[in-house]
């Protein structure tokens, strides 16, 4: 670290904090995004997800500024990954327990900000004023303008952002594509299987449960192609991958650590095996299910999560892509809704009647093409995992100066 690098609170940096705490709307609208905590993940905003507000609503809840590109959205609770940078051309609102960091640009060169919301010095902070409560533990807004921070020099804050945003742009570039891979998928699936407008369509239809299907095709319930399996794990080696509903999401499996056996909690008892679909019992809307496509002898999953295993000739993957539509995941979050419990779920007996209509031949042709997205989807996905563990590798280095650019 050079001399060039200054002792300098965010005050002094000509940071200011912008307090936009609210109550969270009581309805949900069309029109804005209204961000919450949820919606902020490891450095970027999700708006997919995100509740909606009127036009009107949202001068209310921007009233005392507008959030502006490279501003930085802060949780007060200060969860690791709870912050989120202001990309440029959105307009939304921000909720209850978030502030708004923006930079005057003088002393700290603003797309910087995000990155130094991320330091090591960043968390010292955080537990210097970190205050308890009886629910969570926050920061007064008062106290976060006091953080003090070694900051470099403005050319050096040009370069470090430079080679962590390049990094992070990649990685949202491959986000971006998956995106369009999995939406191209779940297309073609609605084209062929829920609309008819498939290859070699001659038009000819006949009568059936679900009305008028393609001559030559039969309605199947999920329950003829899937079955529900629950095989207790052997648990012959000490260490064993444990996957919880809470690690998997989207067709991702987020963790794949292995930990001791002696120690998991009790509900860690299935086995899978590769070509096994994943999928929530509690809040299916929430996506929480995955298609495995690896060797799995060292993976012991919750009993919260139903294991599905196909038992006809239809390809997994045609199986994976009707139970994930959109469709059928709000079909099948109704009807956790509609069950008195203490939490929104579902069971196998529901899931498996079901009903699509399938052509053999057919879904083997799509098996060829959604498989090969779904492929190209995971090689995506393992480059992500790859430069995200250097950029979060040199964050912290080049955040203290050990690595000079």
């Amino acid at each position: 670290m050079n001399s060039n690098w200054k002792k300098l609170t965010l005050k002094e940096a000509g940071v200011c904090l912008i307090d936009c705490d609210h109550k969270t709307p009581t309805a949900q609208e069309t029109g804005f995004p209204y961000v919450a905590i949820p919606q902020l993940k490891n450095g970027r905003i999700d708006f997919t997800d995100a509740r909606r507000i009127s036009h009107e609503n949202l001068k209310i809840w921007t009233r005392k500024a507008k959030p502006q590109e490279d501003d930085v959205v802060l949780s007060r609770r200060c969860n690791p990954g709870e912050t989120a940078y202001v990309p440029p051309n959105e307009e939304f609102a921000v909720g209850q327990n978030l502030v708004l960091l923006r930079s005057d640009g003088k002393n700290l060169f603003p797309p910087f900000l995000r990155w130094l919301v991320r330091s090591p010095g960043w968390w010292e902070q955080i537990q210097k004023y970190l205050n308890a409560g009886a629910v969570f533990d926050s920061l007064k807004c008062a106290d976060i303008p006091n953080f003090e921070l070694t900051i470099p020099d403005f050319s050096t804050q040009r370069r470090i952002t430079e080679i962590l945003s390049a990094l992070d742009e990649k990685i949202e570039l491959n986000r971006q594509t998956n995106a369009t891979l999995e939406a191209i998928a779940q297309a073609i699936f609605k084209e062929w299987f829920i609309d008819f407008r498939f290859p070699g369509t001659t038009g000819e239809m006949q009568y059936s449960e679900l009305g008028l299907i393609p001559k030559g095709w039969r309605v199947f319930e999920l329950g003829e192609l899937i079955d529900s399996v629950s095989v207790t794990h052997c648990f012959e080696k000490r260490e064993v991958i444990f996957l919880n509903t809470s690690d998997i999401e989207a067709g991702k499996v987020l963790t794949h650590n292995f930990s001791p056996v002696e120690g998991l909690p009790g509900q860690a008892k299935k086995s899978i095996k590769k070509f096994d679909i994943l999928f929530t019992e509690i809040r299916p809307g929430n996506k929480r299910f995955a298609l495995i496509d690896f060797d799995a002898e060292d993976y012991v999953v919750s009993t919260k999560l139903m294991v599905l295993r196909t038992k006809a000739d239809i390809p997994p993957i045609v199986v994976y892509n009707f139970l994930t539509s959109n469709e059928i995941l709000n079909w099948l979050q109704h009807l956790a809704e509609s069950r008195s419990g203490t939490f929104p779920q579902i069971t196998f007996d529901q899931v498996r009647t079901l009903k699509v209509a399938l052509h053999r031949d057919l879904a083997v042709k799509y098996s060829s093409l959604a498989w090969g997205n779904f492929q190209r989807v995971k090689s995506t996905e393992q480059e992500d995992a790859n430069l995200t563990a250097l950029r979060d590798y040199l964050l912290p280095r080049l955040m203290n100066g050990e690595i000079e650019v």
